[in-house]
């Protein structure tokens, strides 16, 4: 039992039966389930096997079924030349992709950074209004596993709509998480969209898929229409899954789209897109490609054999001791020493998090502070909306972890506490009558 909790918190939905529980096993014990596969024996949890059995038949259920939607090719053709004359020019897998994703009800968009994902979703989107099989806001539906990831959506889809010269109003575009899709109520137990009240929309693109679990990712098929009702109404359903399987994997159990894409390129279906080719490597103008993918490639290399990658990371970066805003790095890649450390070569968490206080965060405040705010009603107004939020993506600090010494929670509270020390030192304090019992020390 332990065993199958600690893979199952590692991710995994099973683990391979050892010699010495067989004769245990065999007794079928409650809640666990053993299964064979590829001549070996797996054990699971119960209820973990059958969400993987009821996910395998849903997926089969859609392959085997899927609706086939009839698009004038030579129209999509002409709208696609047109909008690349008036912005950029497509390469020949994203063209294909927009294609796949235009004739099925179903189609899953794999690639790596920088491969144009959300370029085709920008496109797909503007040339389904153009053939009037978009649906209207309220039944589109752009979904991400978390809130920032769905921020980020929204966003990047908003962004290549400009680039396109798009004439499609983008406002309504909004994304949300998996969750608030499917609508959790605490009075049902569970969410208001499922297997028994199927969603509305007739457009669902779930992005950053490699972050859905097991549970999620059924709970979202449950609630997706049959194939013999989504071609109900005038506009066509679209479900389109879009994701990298090397890149955030889901933090509770199941690689769902890693396990989906192989399954699917093996039996050599259609409802695989995969775009490789990264806009990110393209040469620069002195012939380099981009560090952050030549790093990228580096860290999916690694394996035990090939233990020598830190140093060889390490030597292929430029070092640096300083954060700021408005040096011109050396290239897109730089390690952060600390030069005037005698022991360590690395900053200690709380050193660097007072750097980037120091260097980045204050002097963003102080800018802030320092705009001219004539009353409270501007903060609703869309211009000054968009200049907040470009105010606050022109930095990010990122870390892998949500808890812990390194993680978001313990970052956050330090930068608090900054914050207490550096802006709200002597501040102006009311005394009101009721304040008088109180004792104050100044």
């Amino acid at each position: 039992m332990n065993s199958i909790w600690e893979a199952t918190q590692e991710g995994s939905l099973c683990v391979p039966v050892k010699q010495e529980w067989k004769k245990i096993l065999k007794i079928k014990l409650p809640g666990l389930v053993v299964d064979r596969f590829e001549n070996t024996e797996w054990v699971y949890f119960e209820k973990t096997y059958h969400s993987k059995i009821e996910l395998e038949r849903l997926l089969k259920e859609r392959i085997e079924n899927n609706v086939s939607v009839n698009v004038d090719t030579d129209r999509v053709e002409k709208i696609l030349k047109d909008l690349e004359s008036k912005s950029f020019s497509l390469k020949k897998n994203q063209k294909k992709t927009i294609f796949s994703c235009l004739n099925s009800s179903f189609q899953i968009i794999s690639g790596g950074p920088g491969t144009g994902k959300t370029t085709v979703v920008a496109f797909l989107l503007q040339i389904l209004n153009e053939l009037k099989q978009l649906p209207s806001p309220e039944k589109i539906a752009l979904v991400a596993p978390t809130g920032r990831a769905a921020q980020r959506l929204t966003e990047s889809v908003q962004e290549n709509l400009k680039k396109i010269s798009t004439s499609l109003e983008n406002g309504f575009l909004r994304g949300q998480t998996i969750h608030g899709l499917l609508n959790y109520k605490q009075s049902l137990g569970g969410f208001y969209y499922n297997r028994e009240r199927y969603l509305p929309h007739r457009l669902i693109i779930v992005d950053e898929v490699s972050m859905v679990d097991l549970d999620l990712m059924l709970s979202l098929w449950n609630s997706i229409p049959k194939n013999e009702t989504i071609q109900e109404g005038t506009i066509p359903f679209r479900f389109i899954l879009i994701g990298d399987p090397h890149q955030l994997p889901s933090v509770e159990k199941g690689a769902v789209l890693s396990d989906f894409l192989s399954v699917l390129e093996s039996k050599r279906f259609h409802f695989v897109s995969k775009l490789e080719e990264s806009n990110r490597q393209q040469p620069n103008a002195n012939g380099k490609v981009s560090k952050i993918v030549t790093l990228a490639e580096e860290i999916l290399k690694y394996s035990p054999e090939n233990l020598n990658l830190g140093t060889k990371i390490d030597e292929s970066f430029p070092k640096t001791n300083q954060i700021k805003e408005n040096i011109l790095y050396k290239s897109e890649v730089v390690w952060l020493q600390n030069i005037e450390s005698s022991t360590s070569d690395y900053f200690s968490r709380d050193e660097l998090v007072e750097k980037l206080w120091k260097e980045i965060f204050y002097p963003q405040i102080d800018r802030i502070s320092s705009w001219k705010i004539q009353d409270s009603f501007c903060f609703d107004k869309p211009d000054f909306i968009q200049k907040f939020q470009e105010e606050l993506k022109r930095f990010r600090c990122l870390t892998i972890f949500r808890s812990g010494y390194w993680g978001v929670d313990a970052i956050q509270t330090k930068i608090m506490n900054l914050a207490a020390q550096n802006l709200f030192l002597e501040r102006a304090g009311t005394f009101l009558p009721n304040d008088f019992p109180r004792e104050f020390i100044l």
